[in-house]
This record gives structure tokens, sequence and C-alpha cells, in this order.
């Protein structure tokens, strides 16, 4: 499932208290050194309590920008998923040659969105009540995340899928900011790893994060807040949104 480094959009973070932490993206940044400090959070992690509390239900129905991630790397893809269930995805070689591949049904389980890909024995997974079309996939032995934007301008039936090149452009980080340590992990001396998906707008703006791995609730705020901070390059204000995610891992260590 290897991709051009352009199309790649996961980022990668190691967070260590009193000590100096590597940050890198996943083959698309230089190596770049950040250090972690302690914060509880405060006012903007009630306000993401509060924002997720009020979110809505996503209508699967329509045309999306996916970004598919696991073991054996991203991948970028149109998802189109039709009012009687059919559903269809044109990956980079497919849009080229403006045709849709049929993958199997989709359908509503008590708020949770389920597709069986039968052509590629996958089953994704996404919470109806979040603020987009997103979550896990699972197959035989490997499993992953998946997180969407919505495409405009393009109905579920049509018979071309969108123009390839807005699966190809690069999302350039412009401020990659880097979790706070939550003082609670430090005295449990915990460890963990998260993974946040959002989507990213023409202007480099970040929305609708959302949290697909998590080993411990303690760091799933200092996480939505590295990504509230961060931002892309501007790619155009009429550019489509793209989905984005980035990767973290907590750990301590003794400065030396």
């Amino acid at each position: 499932m290897a991709v051009p480094a352009a199309m790649l959009a996961a980022f990668a973070f190691h967070v260590t208290p009193k000590a100096v932490a590597s940050s890198s993206t996943l083959r698309l940044l230089p190596h770049a050194v950040v250090a972690a400090t302690f914060a509880a959070g405060g006012e903007r992690a009630k306000a993401q309590g509060e924002a997720r509390s009020r979110r809505g239900r996503v209508d699967p129905i329509g045309v999306w920008h996916c970004l598919m991630f696991g073991r054996d790397g991203e991948q970028r893809f149109y998802l189109a998923l039709d009012s009687d269930g059919g559903a269809r995805i044109a990956r980079v070689t497919e849009a080229l040659e403006g045709r849709w591949t049929a993958v199997g049904e989709w359908r509503r389980v008590y708020g949770r969105f389920e597709l069986e890909d039968r052509a590629n024995a996958r089953r994704f997974i996404a919470d109806l009540r979040a603020e987009t079309l997103g979550g896990r996939w699972m197959a035989t032995i490997y499993e992953g995340g998946w997180w969407c934007a919505p495409v405009d301008g393009v109905a579920p039936h049509d018979e071309k899928p969108p123009p390839a090149r807005g699966l190809m452009e690069a999302l350039v980080p412009a401020i990659i900011a880097g979790p706070n340590y939550p003082r609670q992990a430090v005295r449990e001396a915990k460890e963990g790893r998260a993974v946040s998906c959002f989507i990213v707008d023409g202007r480099g703006e970040i929305s609708r994060p959302g949290i697909i791995e998590l080993t411990d609730e303690v760091f799933r705020e200092a996480t939505l807040g590295a990504v509230a901070r961060s931002r892309f390059r501007s790619r155009g204000d009429d550019s489509a949104p793209m989905p984005a995610c980035r990767s973290f891992k907590y750990e301590l260590r003794i400065a030396g």
C-alpha cells in the first residue's frame, strides 16, 4: 500500500518530560527537536470537552476524500456512499482513469457506520456521532485507522470520481506543536501512544479533530491540544479540505 511521499499526512511525535523530545514526520519532514513541557490543559481542555458534547450526527451519503493508514503505510482515495447502500472507491490510478471500483455495501447499525469491503477483505467502522466520517478498519490480520473530508460538488452516483490531483496534493506543515506531557501521567509514571486525525482546509487551518487510537485517557487532551495549536501551509482558499493524521508516543525519560 505504498504511496508517494507527497500523499502522506501522518506525523509522529515522541514526548518526554524534563528531556529533549524528538519529533519527525513520517517520510515528509526532516528531523526536528522540540521540548515537552508540563500543563494541565485548563480552559482549552474544558472547551474541547464542551465541543465534543455538542457534536451532531454524520450523514455518510455523499463523496468523501479519505486517508487510510496502517502497518503498510498510508493511502488516499475517494469514497462514494450511495443512499441504497452501495459503496465505490477511486484511488489515484482509478481517478486518473476516470472510473470507480465497487467495494461492497455500507449500513447504519445503532449509530455506527459499517462498510464491508469485500474486494480487499476489510471492514470499516465509524461512529456517526462524530464530526466527520472516520474510525477504524480491520482485516484478517492487520488493522488501522481512516479519516475523511467531504467532497463538495460531486454526487455518489456520478459516473466519474473527482480529479486525481485532489488525492496527490501535499500537506506541508507550517506549525507542528508538541504536546504537553500530562501531570497526572508523570505522577503515575504512565507512558502511551495516541493517534489523532483531523481535516485541513485550503488555508491550512485544522478542524474536526478526533482520536483514532489511545492507550490511556490521560493523554487525550494533551494530544488534542497539540493538534489544535498546529497549522499547515496554505494551499489556496479554494482548495478542497483534506484529511490528515498525527501519531504521538509519550515516554518518560530521565534528563541526562
